[in-house]
């Protein structure tokens, strides 16, 4: 049941990607949209498969993640932990979404196209009380590129987080799409792509204490 949950809302987070194809911070059709016949335009992620290639319950601590962090069926993360699986060639687009209860005081949520030192990637972070922030990192600094504040009835304990990181050449415009529940799509494009190296990671991070992640799905675009 977890796993066709995952691979429902993941299609439903790729057709809603695919639809949303316009300006540089907007707002998609609900999820669910079928997606147009045309491809998107260039720095979006393209079209997914229809199931997820990576979906963990974490109810096998041999699966691949940190051995330490798995407690109860659940990942406990307090920094970064990537997905058994490296993203080759690293600009491949790729679409995650887990459930995540964030630690008190601190934010957590998922990574993509990160390199293996976390310095550079994606981020989006969600806190306790409903802010959320899409984040570009580049040699270890970190720039907001899109920040807001859930509606009351968009908040939940844990939360389900979707992050889509496009495709695009490092330098070239990379298009990201996120949602937090019931929140609609939010899109941004960076205009100059980070580079994650030979190989790019997509993974769980939390900042400011541990966070419990359940039920991850990894899609990769085609």
């Amino acid at each position: 049941m977890r796993g066709m949950r995952s691979a429902m809302t993941l299609l439903a987070a790729a057709a809603a990607l695919l639809a949303g194809c316009g300006g540089d911070d907007e707002t998609a059709p609900p999820a669910g949209t079928p997606a147009p016949s045309t491809a998107p335009r260039d720095g979006s992620a393209g079209s997914f498969p229809q199931r997820p290639q990576l979906v963990d319950d974490f109810s096998d601590p041999g699966s691949g993640w940190p051995r330490a962090a798995y407690r109860e069926s659940s990942l406990i993360v307090d920094g970064v932990a990537f997905a058994p699986r490296a993203i080759r060639p690293p600009e491949r687009g790729t679409l995650a979404e887990v459930v995540v209860d964030p630690p008190a005081g601190g934010r957590a949520g998922l990574i993509c196209r990160a390199a293996p030192d976390a310095g550079t990637g994606y981020a989006l972070l969600l806190g306790r009380g409903g802010a959320v922030e899409l984040l570009r990192l580049a040699g270890g600094a970190a720039t907001v590129l899109k920040r807001i504040d859930l509606a009351p009835n968009e908040r939940s304990r844990p939360a389900l987080v979707r992050l889509a990181c496009g495709t695009g050449a490092p330098g070239t415009p990379v298009t990201l799409a996120y949602t937090v529940n019931a929140s609609p799509y939010g899109y941004v494009t960076d205009p100059d792509g980070v580079d994650p190296g030979d190989s790019a990671r997509v993974g769980l991070v939390s900042r400011g204490g541990p966070a419990a992640f359940d039920d991850f799905a990894l899609s990769l675009a085609g």
